[in-house]
């Protein structure tokens, strides 16, 4: 099993920069609400949907900061 750093690093060797990662996330977020299934969704659920896109997104960018950082 990979230690915590080297999951890390095998991400950022996969997407290379957040912005890519964002990309495919928003595009999940829009494919998903978008999806006869979210049709079934309450107002909040969409909301609670959309408030964890973007907090991953802010962990994806967080990520990638503390890589630069450590030199990974």
């Amino acid at each position: 099993m990979d230690t915590p750093m080297e999951t890390i690093s095998k991400f950022i060797v996969l997407y290379e920069n957040e912005d890519g990662v964002n990309e495919q996330l928003f595009a999940l977020l829009e494919a998903a609400m978008g999806s006869k299934q979210a049709d079934e969704w309450t107002g909040d659920e969409r909301t609670d949907m959309i408030f964890f896109c973007r907090q991953l997104s802010a962990f994806v960018k967080a990520t990638f900061l503390a890589s630069k950082l450590l030199g990974k």
